[in-house]
């Protein structure tokens, strides 16, 4: 009871009006960055484990991934505040 409460009182849609809006009702830009944003965190953080596991040209490449992520999210999180 307190939870719809809460639902009304918030003016969020209801989950009937979810599916009036289609099979891809619930796709938005904003989905579509969170899944890149993902994906891009669960590499760079793949790439941080074969730095501190693998040796050689393993790790060479792993720390050219990393710091070529780490620069481009650096530039991407600046440029939005402009």
């Amino acid at each position: 009871m307190l939870g719809g409460g809460c639902d009304r009182s918030s003016g969020s849609v209801p989950l009937g009006g979810i599916a009036r809006l289609g099979d891809f009702g619930w796709f938005s830009p904003f989905a579509a960055l969170c899944g890149v944003g993902l994906c891009l965190g669960y590499a760079l953080l793949g790439a941080c484990w074969l730095v501190k596991k693998c040796e050689g040209d393993v790790r060479t490449s792993a720390y050219t991934f990393i710091s070529y992520r780490v620069f481009r999210g650096k530039v991407a999180s600046t440029a939005e505040h402009y």
